[in-house]
């Protein structure tokens, strides 16, 4: 699966942001210091406007666990950035199960 929202940042490439701005490596760090924090792997949106979303890997896991995502403990770096991709997609679909008030509105129906 490729990711299509997020990218793991590089520390080296430049940030473009939604409100235009370009971005060196140092003025993006310098705008979020943790990025510096031993073991942080930054993430950013993927694409050209890659300043649209700024986070980091394992809180981004421990967020997704915290609402009931469970993730193979061997996965790091991008295959686990593919899974929680993946698993925000599936918690973001929509259902296609009738609710309890469909089902009862059929009953009644019926």
């Amino acid at each position: 699966m490729a990711l299509k929202r997020y990218a793991i940042w590089d520390k080296t490439s430049h940030v473009y942001t939604p409100a235009g701005e370009d971005l060196t490596p140092e003025e993006w760090i310098g705008r979020y210091s943790w990025i510096n924090a031993p073991g942080a792997v930054p993430i950013v949106a993927k694409g050209l406007i890659n300043g649209g979303f700024c986070g980091e890997l394992s809180q981004m896991k421990d967020f997704a666990e915290d609402a009931g995502a469970v993730f193979d403990e061997s996965l790091e770096g991008e295959a686990l950035l593919e899974a929680i991709e993946a698993w925000e997609n599936k918690m973001n679909t929509p259902s296609m199960e009738p609710t309890a008030e469909e089902r009862i509105a059929a009953a009644l129906e019926y």
